[in-house]
């Protein structure tokens, strides 16, 4: 980073009032985002760039040479300027990747920490010592990750910190959406019973034949001798969901349908040059659900009203305590303007 991009960075830090410190000689103490009382440095985020960076191979700005060169002999077809698009991309694509997770881990921390669910250095440890002796070759396994993956023992504890808080915060936000209460549901049925409404169904057998009157009579001529119609059909359920959006020809059929008696063979009726026979073995009337038949639908609803709910406050709430200097702003920042990806309505994340 250049002088210039340095006094840069900190006029903006100063502009949005972050109390970011080192802006002198050592650039690296620079908070570059505050998430409440929590601050992340540019030597926390240059760090996890080279953890996370496949191969640890950072596309850094500007000359993008090492990149380049990973590229190049991945994908020796590419021009120069291709390979250093790919490496932009590639730099913006883990530059928002690292903030994502450094600002994150710091929502979780401090969100269960608030709400009395906080993570104490024993239960990190004993995390780390679980990962650690998982398997029999465990401990080796352990310490290849920290030597290949480029990681400290601090980077494991913040990881697993994060992820300890974050499984408490869902285990809270579960028994809050299950906590609905009897009247809530019962209000909730009185106000939308409507939606509860089911339509008339029918079940029935049709023969259908387009050999005119001696196919009908081929097939009456078999049942007279006794031998079962809806053995001879094809089955199928109609359901009444509004006869007049019908076709005029699918409206006649069904509307005979419904008028019919449960096994009485019906027909045969002429639709669009077809005879057709049909037989309802199961008539189910329409109706509305009642209380307690809507009670486990409606319980649902409500669970994942609050649950969405809880997660759109909680999200909105971390966002405006997330303050992010000009280059480092993403959509966790509360200075952020542009199109938001899509986030999981149901989980904190």
């Amino acid at each position: 980073m250049t002088g210039r991009r340095i006094l840069s960075v900190c006029v903006a830090a100063i502009a949005l009032n972050l109390g970011i410190g080192g802006c002198g000689a050592d650039s690296r103490r620079l908070t570059i985002v505050r998430v409440a009382g929590s601050t992340v440095t540019a030597t926390d985020f240059d760090h996890w760039m080279k953890v996370m960076a496949p191969q640890h191979i950072v596309p850094s700005p500007q000359s993008y040479t090492a990149c380049i060169g990973y590229q190049r002999a991945l994908r020796p077809e590419l021009t120069h300027d291709e390979l250093l698009q790919t490496c932009r991309k590639e730099y913006q694509q883990l530059k928002s990747a690292v903030l994502n997770f450094l600002i994150v881990s710091r929502w979780y921390i401090g969100a269960a920490a608030e709400n009395g669910l906080g993570i104490s250095k024993r239960d990190v440890r004993q995390a780390i010592s679980e990962k650690r002796h998982s398997s029999l070759d465990g401990e080796a396994e352990f310490a290849q990750l920290l030597h290949l993956g480029g990681h400290t023992i601090q980077d494991v504890e913040l990881e697993v910190q994060a992820e300890l808080a974050a499984a408490k915060l869902r285990r809270w936000l579960i028994r809050h959406a299950h906590d609905v209460r009897s009247a809530e549901v019962i209000q909730y049925y009185r106000r939308h019973r409507r939606d509860f409404h089911v339509p008339g169904r029918r079940t029935l057998g049709v023969f259908g034949t387009n050999r005119g009157l001696a196919g009908v009579r081929t097939v009456l001529a078999k049942v007279a001798k006794g031998k079962p119609f809806l053995s001879m059909s094809f089955h199928e359920t109609l359901t009444n969901n509004g006869l007049n959006t019908l076709a005029h020809e699918k409206q006649t059929f069904y509307e005979a349908v419904f008028r019919a008696r449960p096994h009485i063979l019906v027909g045969p009726l002429r639709i669009n040059g077809a005879y057709y026979l049909f037989e309802v073995s199961r008539a189910e009337p329409e109706h509305v659900l009642s209380f307690r038949e809507a009670r486990p639908t409606i319980i649902k609803k409500l669970e994942t009203s609050r649950r969405v709910a809880f997660v759109t406050a909680w999200r909105r709430t971390w966002i405006q305590r997330t303050r992010c200097i000009s280059r480092y702003v993403i959509q966790r920042c509360v200075q952020y303007h542009g199109t938001r990806e899509p986030e999981d309505p149901l989980d904190i994340n």
